[in-house]
C-alpha cells in the first residue's frame, strides 16, 4: 500500500496549489455539540497559504491534525485539537480542590478509581502494571507548558493536557507513565494520544478504547468485554481478547490485531476502500458498504479501513 505523498494520484485529496503536494487531514470525528473531538480521517483540505484561517479541514472547517504527507510537518504547530475557546481557559474550567498540576517530573497517587481517561495531543505515554494498591501516575521530561493535569469526575480519573502546542519547545519529548495495580480490573479505560508513543502492557478492562493519531501505539495483552482501536496515520499493534465486540478504524494507517483463538471463533462485519483487510489467509478490498461473515459464534469483529490496512491474525490453532 503506498500512501498519499501528493502528485496527481491521491485518495479524496487535492493539490495546494503552491508547493505542488497535497495536504491531508487523518479523519474527521469531531463532536460539534461539545466542540470535542479529533479530526482524523483523509480529507482534503486543498489549502493555498500558511495563514492560520486558511489551514481548514473540508469535511468540518477546523484545523485540527492537518498534516503534510510529504514532510511530516504541521502547519503552524497545530496538533491534535483546537478549541473555540482559548486553550488557556479550557484548562482552568476544572480549577478545585481536586485538581493536580504536574510539574517537568512529578508523582501523584489516586484510589477510589474505577474508569480512566487521558487526552495527549502531543508527547509518550506508557500504562503498566505495578505491585502498588493505587494507580500512579509519573511525568518524566514533560514541558511545563504544556500544562499536564488531573482531576476527577466521581470515580473517573482525567488526564489532559495542552491541545494547542506552538512554540513549546520539546513538547514531543516528555513521557507520561499510568501505572495501574495489578491486581485491579478497570471499568472503563480510554487513552488516546495524538502525536507520539503510546505503550500499553497488560491492562484489564470491561471497556478499551485506543487511539493513535499520527503516532505509533503497542497495545500488550488486553482483556476486555468490549474494545476500540482507531488509527489515523500511524501504527497501531495490539494482541488481545474480547468476549464480546472489538471494532477497529483505520484512516491511512495501520492498524495489526493479534486476535486470541481462530478465525471461526467471531463473526465480522467488514468495510473497506481503497485500503485492505486481512483476516487470517483472506484479503479483502473495496467492499462498501460493507460484509458480514456470520459464522454463528458470541464474539463479533468489526472492521472498516479506508486507505491504509487492517491485519487480523490469530494465536489460536
Amino acid at each position: 500500500m503506498s500512501y498519499c505523498t501528493g502528485g496527481s494520484f491521491c485518495f479524496d485529496c487535492s493539490d495546494d496549489g503552491v508547493s505542488g503536494y497535497c495536504w491531508c487531514c487523518v479523519g474527521c470525528k469531531w463532536d460539534h455539540t461539545t466542540d470535542t473531538g479529533l479530526c482524523s480521517g483523509n480529507r482534503a483540505v486543498g489549502l493555498g497559504s500558511d495563514s492560520d484561517s486558511s489551514w481548514r479541514c473540508r469535511n468540518c472547517g477546523r484545523r485540527e491534525a492537518l498534516y503534510h504527507r510529504s514532510s511530516g510537518n504541521f502547519p503552524k504547530g497545530y496538533i491534535g485539537w483546537e478549541w473555540d475557546d482559548d486553550d488557556d481557559d479550557f484548562l482552568h474550567r476544572h480549577d478545585g480542590a481536586d485538581r493536580r498540576d504536574f510539574g517537568t517530573d512529578a508523582v501523584e497517587s489516586y484510589s477510589g478509581v474505577r474508569e480512566v481517561e487521558l487526552e495527549m495531543a502531543v508527547g509518550n505515554v506508557t500504562v503498566e502494571r505495578h505491585d502498588g494498591d493505587t494507580i500512579e501516575v509519573e511525568t518524566v521530561g514533560v514541558a511545563e507548558e504544556l500544562k499536564f493535569h488531573s482531576y476527577m469526575e466521581e470515580n473517573t480519573l482525567k488526564l489532559e493536557a495542552k491541545k494547542r502546542v506552538t512554540g513549546i519547545e520539546g513538547a514531543e519529548d516528555g513521557t507520561v507513565y499510568l501505572r495501574i495495580p495489578r491486581d485491579l480490573s478497570l471499568d472503563e479505560v480510554s487513552l488516546m494520544v495524538g502525536v507520539g508513543e503510546l505503550q500499553v502492557e497488560d491492562i484489564s478492562t470491561r471497556d478499551l478504547s485506543v487511539e493513535v493519531g499520527v503516532g505509533n501505539g503497542v497495545v500488550h495483552n488486553f482483556q476486555a468485554a468490549e474494545a476500540s482501536l482507531e488509527c489515523g496515520t500511524g501504527t497501531l499493534e495490539a494482541t488481545g481478547s474480547v468476549t464480546q465486540e472489538l471494532d477497529m478504524e483505520n484512516d491511512v494507517g495501520n492498524i495489526i490485531y493479534h486476535a486470541a483463538g481462530n478465525r471461526k471463533e467471531y463473526n465480522y462485519e467488514i468495510s473497506c476502500g481503497a485500503g485492505e483487510i486481512v483476516i487470517g489467509e483472506e484479503v479483502y478490498y473495496g467492499i462498501k458498504p460493507e460484509e458480514k461473515i456470520n459464522n454463528n459464534v458470541q464474539k463479533l469483529i468489526n472492521i472498516e479501513c479506508n486507505v491504509g490496512d487492517i491485519t487480523v491474525d490469530f494465536t489460536g490453532a
